[in-house]
């Protein structure tokens, strides 16, 4: 708990790769791939990444203090610790653009490190 928000640790995950067409990649792309893939899982497994639904886990507590103390919001979030933002850029494009869609619902930065117990 910090300040009365919950903070979780990512426990599992499941990469579910999309598909391309085998037809234009070689076999070191495709052998490249797979490599990629596995130090991706490897890294996922381990007990490094953060998250919490009300909290910005990637502000400093004085970075809170100049926000103003609100909630969680992903667009305030410190990018240097938002790791996960490339991977969810494709539904900030669409939430900032002019399509007007708002998946900010759906936006959860999760942070790389670890917590200190003091």
């Amino acid at each position: 708990m910090i300040k009365g928000h919950a903070v979780y640790k990512l426990t599992e995950t499941k990469i579910v790769p999309v598909p391309r067409s085998r037809l234009h990649l070689s076999d070191q792309q495709l052998s490249d791939d797979d490599a990629y893939l596995a130090l991706l899982e490897d890294l996922l497994s381990r007990d490094y990444f953060y998250y919490s639904y009300g909290f910005d886990l990637t502000n400093t507590f004085q970075g809170h203090a100049q926000l103003g103390g609100k909630e969680l919001e992903w667009s305030r979030c410190d990018d240097r610790f938002f790791w996960n933002r490339a991977l969810q850029s494709k539904m900030i494009d669409i939430t900032v653009g002019e399509e007007g869609s708002n998946l900010g619902n759906f936006i959860l930065p999760i942070i790389c490190g670890c917590l200190c117990y003091y």
